[in-house]
């Protein structure tokens, strides 16, 4: 120990009395092996010190498992072979070429695209030509130890070394994947008993996949043969020719088939359509696929012509039966129209002073104008009884209460308060309780009228000979003197009254 430490310490004054020897080059060849091995111990000091932190944590937590125990070892390991090989391999690279140089050029540049490759990895990203690279120098590294060993033995040492540093490199790559999810399932191939047993319909497998882009060969082995069946049937319904086989039948097939492998028609909708004999002209059969696939019709089979229905009886029955119906309905419609056109019967005789009273929408304001009642005086000519139920049968323009209506509600309202007979103003009173709007002056008259409040207005009035009464209705009694020719400052002044009632 002492002769080898005296042989260092006159080994290195000698190198010491040698300064002027060394190059630029080799001084800065030794400053960066200097940097890298003062790296190289920081990164070991910190990643030690980081592993007993986190040792400890983890079995204080109670989170130190097994599988974390296993990849901290693997990791350690890891790095100490590389830390090895990488010393050999440097030691061997720089006697070989007699510098520093070469091994640290190839051996960073190794160490470079590896950490820039796991690096990638850890985010899911990918560098073209990482991977090429960190190999090619690793190939030139392994070669250049074999070139300085001296044996089989120690050229195995000498390559071993880089080996088991790429060995490693993958192994974390495969575990980086597999932590991040990464790694991509294995994808269905054609394997080599399916080439050799079937070459001929695996290789149609195998262009069905590639035109397609499709990678399941399961069900492109099933659709091949869906095609290889339906070509014997349309080889037994169109046939061709034996002495030119390439004719019209075999492209009217190949493009049945077709519409097969496009996905335009299965092969179990296209032999739906085919029909289970006879023979198809080539013509036929394109038709008939043709109308399928592009989803024109959905054509018959030859064999069984779509003839055209003649229509049943009922059908025949149906249609004269539905245009007497719109005959009869535009007949009664014209009817009800020149109906509801003609002017309804007046209940009043023609020979009045005054005209009849006009009809009213709902939508106008104010009370309807009245009707002008003739001097009591002037001779009159009774209404019939027909003449007055016809009136008030009569259609109506408005939706209003009809005559009818006015009178049973004024009656009603009448009854329930003593039967006495009602005034105009309270037959406008009762119609509007009961309707929700009042009539006007002159059809409050003519409803006293019909309910038999008032006088009569024939002859007989004049005459004295009294009305003829109805039983159940009430009769007005006037006394003599009563209707004066000379007094008419009531009715002018009633007259004048519903004027201004329905301005």
């Amino acid at each position: 120990m002492t002769t080898q430490s005296i042989n260092l310490s006159v080994n290195l004054f000698d190198r010491l009395d040698r300064l002027d020897t060394l190059t630029w080059p080799m001084i800065a060849a030794g400053a960066a092996g200097l940097v890298v091995i003062a790296a190289v111990l920081t990164g070991l000091i910190w990643a030690a010190r980081r592993g007993s932190r986190s040792l400890a944590v983890a079995v204080e937590t109670g989170r130190l498992t097994t599988r974390r125990v296993l990849i901290v070892v693997a990791i350690i390991a890891a790095l100490g072979v590389a830390g090895v090989g990488g010393a050999r391999s440097f030691g061997a690279v720089s006697e070989k070429f007699d510098s520093p140089l070469v091994p640290l050029v190839a051996d960073g540049m190794i160490v470079a695209c590896t950490a820039l490759r796991l690096a990638a990895l850890t985010r899911g990203w990918r560098i073209p030509g990482a991977l090429v690279t960190t190999y090619v120098f690793i190939g030139g590294t392994v070669w250049l130890n074999i070139d300085t060993a001296h044996g089989i033995a120690d050229a195995v040492a000498h390559a071993l070394a880089p080996l088991a540093y790429a060995v490693l490199v993958e192994m974390l790559a495969h575990l980086l994947r597999l932590h991040l999810r990464l790694a991509q399932p294995a994808k269905p191939r054609l394997s080599a008993l399916t080439w050799i047993t079937s070459p001929v319909i695996t290789t149609r497998v195998w262009l069905h996949l590639s035109r397609t882009g499709s990678d399941d060969p399961a069900a492109a082995r099933a659709l091949v043969q869906q095609v290889v069946r339906m070509a014997s049937r349309l080889a037994t319904l169109c046939p061709s020719r034996k002495a030119w086989p390439f004719d019209a039948a075999r492209a009217a097939r190949t493009a049945a088939l077709q519409t097969i492998r496009d996905g335009l028609l299965s092969a179990s909708e296209l032999a739906a359509l085919l029909p289970a004999g006879g023979r198809l002209t080539p013509g036929e059969l394109l038709a008939l696929v043709d109308s399928a696939a592009l989803g024109l019709t959905g054509p018959s089979t030859p064999d069984e012509p779509t003839a055209t229905e003649a229509p049943s009886s009922t059908t025949r029955s149906e249609q004269p039966t539905a245009l007497v119906w719109l005959l009869a309905y535009l007949i009664g419609a014209l009817r009800t129209a020149s109906n509801g056109a003609a002017p309804a019967a007046s209940v009043h005789h023609p020979a009045r002073t005054a005209p009849t009273a006009p009809v009213h929408d709902h939508d106008t304001n104010g009370a309807p104008a009245p009707v002008q009642a003739p001097h009591r005086t002037a001779p009159t000519t009774p209404v019939p009884a027909d003449t007055v139920v016809a009136a008030e049968a009569a259609p109506r323009k408005t939706a209003g209460p009809s005559d009818a209506e006015l009178l049973d509600a004024v009656v009603r309202h009448a009854a329930e308060h003593g039967g006495a007979p009602l005034g105009q103003r309270e037959i406008r009173r009762a119609t509007e309780e009961a309707f929700g709007r009042p009539v006007g002056f002159g059809r409050a008259k003519r409803l006293q009228e019909l309910a038999g409040w008032a006088e009569p207005t024939g002859e007989d009035a004049d005459g004295g000979s009294p009305a003829q009464q109805v039983r159940g209705q009430l009769q007005l009694v006037s006394e003599t003197g009563e209707n004066d020719t000379d007094n008419t400052d009531d009715d002018t002044t009633s007259r004048e009254f519903e004027s201004s009632s329905s301005r």
